[in-house]
């Protein structure tokens, strides 16, 4: 029993002041934005869906080892134009506490892919304009970015409303 005590006690200190090691010259990492029709693109509109496609790709010829302090591998975090964080992917989730590695074979890579509906974090829908999105390492550091989005009023929004403007109530 003891023994166990010591080994928990051990491991929780390693994970507690150990920095997470998550970073690797020898792996590119990249994001994509995609439309919900999954085109590559800059410009949204508003109160749609944004796609983000991450690759992280092993491009030597040696097998190469991530090592992460928890079972996240990654964050992105959207700022406004101001450059305040208006909403990042791992908000409202939880991690397990536990070391985790990703392996990647030579030539090798590994997609992710996460969406947005433009709601910040606090739940409410964000404005028209330009952001920036970037894919961050849970330890803190930029892996790709930024990715700049614009995002505009629906037009066919503009046009209901326009109808219901100009329609005369008699």
């Amino acid at each position: 029993m003891n023994n166990i005590k010591y080994k928990l006690i051990i491991t929780l200190l390693l994970m507690a002041f150990l920095p997470c090691i998550c970073y690797a010259a020898n792996i590119d990492f990249s994001m994509n934005l995609l439309n919900s029709n999954k085109q590559e693109t800059m410009h949204f509109y508003k109160d749609t869906e944004i796609i983000f496609l991450m690759e992280f790709v092993n491009f030597t010829d040696q097998e190469q080892v991530l090592y992460f302090n928890s079972s996240q591998h990654y964050d992105i975090a959207i700022y406004d134009a101001l450059g305040v964080l208006v909403w990042n992917w791992a908000n409202d989730k939880a991690f397990a506490q536990n070391f985790t590695q990703l392996y990647f074979d030579l030539l090798y890579g590994q997609i992710f892919i996460e969406y947005w509906n433009m709601v910040n974090n606090d739940g409410y829908s964000i404005g028209e304009g330009v952001y920036q999105a970037y894919l961050l390492s849970p330890c803190g550091g930029i892996l790709a970015g930024p990715y700049y989005i614009w995002i505009i009023q629906n037009r066919r929004n503009k046009n209901e409303r326009r109808k219901r403007n100009t329609t005369s109530p008699h």
